[in-house]
């Protein structure tokens, strides 16, 4: 859930691209008829994200007399495949994600491009660039095909959302044996309102929770044995600075990570500094 940079490759291009090797001549020329209605439906896309009115934008099964199916199948048979003439395009788009991170969680490495508004719904968006968004697989699955009925149920869209610049991310410990970590959304009350609902609603929309806890879970075993071999003998003091550390340092580069929240977390426990991270299930 980070900002990354918008691409600047213009929705013709990759018609151009993809268009290039279509062998049936009606249907090239078909595709090369929607150069005008495919960059309009990119303008209005990019008007109504800046906006936060995506939900207002009508569904489009048909552009230029060109149906759903022709625009998936433009986009799968031309723009994905390792050898297809667009994929080019498709490449330097999922490279935008510093790192190979999806900007949709923080958590999975980059594998595909997620449609913002599904393709299956928007016809005339199939293959514009900012509907396109690098994410691991598990955002691209879990996001299904909805779309949203209301402002607030607009996911955030990494391309024009910035929501690292206050703390909103946060998890505090469950005191169980092993210790685990309930994640949990909580955007400043400074923040508008909208914008608040929209976090909440991206965080449930790709179940962030459960996959920031199971990292989590595999975090705490893995700092255990330096917690009790080199930190515990300095006591809770000592392990509650050492936590405390780590939390900075991963909020120096992200500060809402799962990284940074699950530090803090563990740092702001009594019962975890006091010998909580040495129980094992």
């Amino acid at each position: 859930m980070w900002r990354i940079s918008a691409p600047v490759i213009p929705v013709q291009s990759v018609l151009d691209a993809c268009v290039v090797n279509v062998a049936d001549a009606g249907r090239k020329a078909a595709f090369e008829a929607l150069g005008t209605p495919l960059s309009d439906a990119a303008e209005a896309f990019w008007t109504a994200l800046q906006s936060t009115t995506l939900h207002e934008l009508p569904e489009v099964d048909t552009v230029g007399g060109m149906t759903t199916a022709d625009m998936i199948w433009l986009y799968e048979q031309k723009l994905v495949p390792a050898k297809a003439p667009g994929r080019a395009i498709y490449d330097t788009l999922k490279m935008a994600a510093p790192n190979g991170k999806c900007p949709l969680c923080g958590r999975g490495t980059v594998y595909s491009l997620d449609h913002h508004l599904p393709k299956t719904r928007y016809a005339d968006l199939t293959i514009t660039p900012t509907n396109l968004i690098p994410s691991c697989q598990d955002c691209n699955k879990t996001k299904t095909q909805s779309i949203p009925l209301l402002a607030a149920e607009e996911t955030i869209h990494p391309y024009i959302d910035d929501i690292d610049v206050d703390i909103w991310l946060r998890a505090r410990v469950v005191e169980v044996t092993p210790a685990a970590l309930f994640f949990y959304a909580d955007p400043p009350p400074s923040w508008p309102l909208t914008l608040q609902r929209r976090v909440k609603h991206h965080f449930r929309v790709f179940k962030l929770r459960k996959a920031y806890a199971s990292e989590a879970g595999y975090l705490i075993g893995n700092i255990r044995g330096h917690l009790i071999r080199n930190v515990s003998k300095q006591g809770a003091t000592g392990i509650r600075a050492y936590l405390a550390d780590q939390a900075e340092s991963c909020r120096d580069v992200r500060r809402n990570s799962w990284e940074a929240a699950a530090y803090s977390a563990l740092s702001e426990s009594d019962w975890f500094c006091n010998g909580g991270y040495s129980l094992l299930g």
